[in-house]
């Protein structure tokens, strides 16, 4: 857990205990794309948010690779609600690896 959050059920809601960040690192081949990475929250808990992080530096800022999905995927995939999605086009001759990360708030 790295934070806790509380709020009163008085002032209209549930008290959060705790939020939980997972985390895992996925890598992006040369001349590829690397879709529908999913990291999905632990069982009783929300989705609160999330990213995706490349790890180091491309050798030229040209061979960048282009991060064209970062967020929840919501309604988008069933069963996949309470999770945090990525999509990475890699068109350089270089081998990539991102850190994928969501915020997941345990409630009582």
């Amino acid at each position: 857990m790295l934070d806790t959050l509380t709020r009163s059920p008085a002032r209209g809601g549930p008290a959060l205990r705790g939020v939980v960040r997972v985390e895992r690192d996925f890598t992006v081949a040369p001349h590829s794309l690397a879709t529908n990475q999913l990291l999905a929250c632990p069982a009783r808990t929300r989705l609160t948010g999330g990213g995706t992080s490349l790890i180091g530096e491309p050798l030229r800022p040209a061979d960048a690779p282009v991060v064209y999905t970062n967020g929840p995927v919501g309604s988008i995939l069933a069963g996949e609600e309470q999770s945090w999605a990525s999509e990475v086009a890699n068109r350089s001759a270089e081998t990539f690896t991102y850190r994928q990360f969501a915020l997941c708030a345990r409630s009582r």
